[in-house]
């Protein structure tokens, strides 16, 4: 290298080593340079107990103070809780404001006597005393982004350069301080609502000149119950979860779009006295709160607006403030009922059934889950389910969907048809593991009923009393073919847990036992291993049908040139079975009957076998 580069570089490594050390000497702070100060200087914000603003222009002062809860409230021109957002603004500039000091400057040259604004925080120390940290707003300095601002007490502060955007939050109007939310409260605390009232739009037209619908009923009770939201008020049905969260979340997180009037001559004008409709909700703690909505009355020459553009109003109960509402809010708060009804037919955890049962036009199914298994009943105490039909008929049951509830429209405008007229038809009936012991779930189908061109069934939820309407075509993922229920598996036994075999059939009996240390095979009274059966143990042990089967299909003669098979575990359990054909039934096809079940198998296992016993 060059020996003027390397002079170079080393007076640059030696230059930047040194800025590094005089910065850890001086530390990060921009205040240690003396070019910059706080706006507030030592103050600790956690302690902020009070925040008073005033915009000398506007003749508006406006004062906050913080609870014993941590809430800050607006005291000052009103009694309403602030706004989190604006007092969290406020406090970053006193937390993170600076200016560069102006000595040269008298406050009269920079636009202080008197100031445009004033910021005023109020610190209350560990020690019990008070200190107050005031900054002054003046002129504008050179350029829009900066002004010029008085740090602490009239003639005894320091005048700063600073920048201008603490006046964006000083000139707010007073509403802007407040917040928005009509009240605090967690939706997931809310245990009960009532809503009353009806839903009157206005009509276009002249008088007579068009009728107005009739107003729409919104009258509904409901409450929390161990299972879910069902309402009360006016028929008894269970609630969707998802829509009546939409409506709780509606209720408790309800924002004020604006500020109508703090304290109104009166209310009728405004819709609220009679409201539209009122809506009260209570929490588990005992709280209730309630609100008044309506919109306000329009002139006769006033052009009708949508629902939407109406001036939606609310009022808190207790509470003279007005204050405006969103229309997508008033449409959450005036959902209809049939909009909060729950639609799925039943609610559960699958992992919690224990029986499942479907009766419906002479068809049944039925499946129980005494232990891990889903079993088919039967006389010999259940056979195994088919895990894909069992799988199918749980999504059905978690998936299917009433088409609606006819029955709950208001009076005089549903089908004219009793659901309940025929009686109960049919019956889904779902078993499972509750709280507090055994819960049964499900639901009755009524006669068939057809309803603007669509044929369905009404059901109705047990504990219920409002029918929905299930479509036709859904019925059979409810009823699947009962010979589909049970499990092509019909034995399956571990090798290694059997000690003995023996088969039977033709007057003739063979009996093989298990080595355990060797694992092999051997006819009794033999001394070797015998390889024939070997071949063919597998399928002895696990049977699997081609097709299920009926006894009434067997025919007269039943199960001929049997074989009789069982199989003996070395803790002394056994299965059995028999092995035949039935030429009834199907000459050509070989056939097991184990545990009452009767089915089609695979021939290879029953042949070799009958080449064992010899009997041809």
């Amino acid at each position: 290298m060059h020996k003027g580069k390397l002079i170079l570089l080393v007076l640059a490594v030696a230059l930047l080593a040194g800025l590094a050390w005089w910065r850890s000497e001086r530390g990060d702070d921009p205040l240690a340079e003396g070019s910059e100060m706080a706006l507030c200087p030592n103050l600790d914000v956690a302690r902020v107990a009070g925040i008073r603003t005033e915009n000398t222009a506007a003749r508006q002062e406006v004062r906050m103070e913080r609870d014993e809860q941590g809430v800050w409230w607006l005291v000052e021109p009103l009694e309403w809780r602030a706004d989190d957002g604006v007092v969290r603004q406020l406090l970053e500039i006193a937390q993170h404001g600076r200016g560069v000091p102006a000595p040269d400057l008298e406050p009269e040259d920079a636009g202080l006597s008197p100031p445009k604004a004033t910021l005023e925080f109020l610190e209350r120390r560990l020690d019990g005393s008070e200190r107050r940290h005031r900054i002054a707003f003046g002129a504008n300095d050179i350029g829009p982004q900066r002004m010029f601002a008085l740090v602490g007490d009239p003639g005894a502060g320091t005048l700063v350069r600073t920048s201008r955007a603490p006046m964006a939050l000083l000139e707010l109007p007073v509403h802007e301080f407040r917040d928005r939310r009509l009240v605090h409260a967690q939706w997931n605390q809310v245990t009960a609502l009532e809503r009353r009232g009806a839903l009157q739009l206005p009509q276009d037209g002249e008088a007579g000149e068009t009728e107005a619908p009739p107003p729409w009923p919104l009258d509904v009770r409901a409450e929390a119950e161990t299972d879910g939201w069902y309402s009360s008020d006016p028929v008894r049905v269970r609630l969707d979860p998802q829509a009546l969260g939409l409506l709780l979340r509606a209720l408790t997180q309800l924002r004020a779009r604006g500020f109508y009037d703090d304290s109104p001559d009166e209310t009728k004008s405004l819709g609220l006295d009679p409201p539209q409709f009122e809506l009260t909700f209570e929490l588990g703690g005992g709280d209730s709160f309630s609100y008044r909505v309506g919109h306000r009355q329009l002139a006769p020459d006033e052009p009708i607006p949508e629902f939407d553009d109406l001036d939606w109003l609310v009022q808190l109960e207790g509470r003279s403030h007005v204050m405006r509402l969103d229309g997508l809010d008033v449409r959450l708060l005036a959902s209809p009922l049939e909009h909060l009804v729950d639609h799925q037919l039943v609610r559960f955890d699958r992992t919690q059934a224990r029986a499942v049962t479907v009766e419906l036009d002479g068809r049944r199914i039925e499946l129980v889950r005494p232990f891990g298994q889903w079993l088919v009943p039967s006389e010999g105490g259940g056979r195994p389910a088919d895990a894909a039909t069992v799988g199918d008929l749980f999504t059905a049951l978690e998936r299917l969907e009433l088409l609606g509830f006819p029955w709950l429209t208001p009076q005089g405008a549903g089908p004219a048809v009793d659901p309940g007229a025929g009686g109960v038809v049919g019956r889904l009936e779902v078993r499972v593991d509750g709280p507090d012991g055994e819960l049964v779930l499900g639901g009755e189908f009524a006669a068939p009923v057809e309803i603007g061109g669509v044929r369905g069934r009404p059901y109705r939820r047990l504990g219920e009393v409002a029918f929905g309407l299930l479509a036709e075509e859904d019925l059979g993922r409810l009823l699947p073919d009962p010979s589909r229920l049970l499990s092509l598996e019909l034995l399956n036994l571990d090798e290694l847990r059997q000690s003995e075999v023996r088969a039977s059939g033709l007057g003739r009996t063979r009996h093989w036992v298990r080595d355990p240390q060797k694992g092999h095979w051997t006819a009794v009274g033999a001394e070797l291993e015998d390889k024939r059966f070997a071949l063919i143990v597998d399928a002895l042990l696990r049977v699997r049908a081609e097709r299920m089967h009926t006894a009434s299909e067997l025919g007269e003669r039943g199960l001929v040139e049997t074989v009789d098979v069982e199989l003996i575990a070395a803790d002394g359990t056994s299965a059995r079975y028999q092995l035949g054909r039935a030429p009834d039934l199907d000459p050509e096809g070989v056939f097991v009957r184990i545990d009452g079940t009767l089915a089609r198998v695979a021939p290879a296992g029953y042949e070799r076998l009958r080449e064992l016993l010899d009997v041809r």
